[in-house]
């Protein structure tokens, strides 16, 4: 057996693993953009000493969570998305959860949704500060003491 040191990702990896984690990746291009460079470079300095398992398991309890939002929901808004059927046709009442005091917020509970409702609820957009408070509630899998005994083990 060989042993591999694989060190944690620097800043720019890190910067890197978040826009794929969130944004993706189709034939080498982003597939959307989501978040700002500013939020990019924020997300990976709040990240020091995260190993690239840990930053995706961040961008996947951010995404978790609005799935929650959704079986908490208890106000939805009509919005323009992509259609459930064809995401390149636009359709103007897709329906988004949101807050008792947004825009165009009326009452109706998940659960009570028809059918037809249910096709067309979208996700609430993921958000830096969505992404960020997953960051806030994460721990690091590789600890000081970890990396310490790595680098004795490179030394030898």
């Amino acid at each position: 057996d060989q042993k591999l040191l694989v060190p944690l990702p620097n800043s720019a990896a890190r910067k890197e693993i978040f826009k794929l984690n969130i944004e993706g990746r189709s034939d080498g291009l982003l597939v959307c953009k989501i978040l700002s460079e500013d939020n990019y470079d924020a997300l990976a300095k709040a990240t020091e000493g995260y190993s690239g398992s840990d930053i995706s398991a961040i961008v996947s309890g951010a995404k978790l969570h609005l799935l929650e939002c959704l079986e908490r929901a208890e106000y939805f808004r009509r919005v323009t998305a992509p259609s459930a059927d064809d995401s390149k046709v636009l359709c103007d009442d897709m329906l988004e959860p949101c807050l008792q005091n947004d825009v165009g917020a009326f009452p109706k509970k998940e659960k009570d949704l028809s059918e037809t409702e249910r096709k067309k609820v979208v996700l609430p957009k993921l958000t830096f500060e969505r992404v960020l408070a997953s960051v806030k509630s994460a721990k690091k899998s590789v600890t000081s003491e970890t990396v310490k005994r790595c680098a004795e083990w490179k030394e030898k």
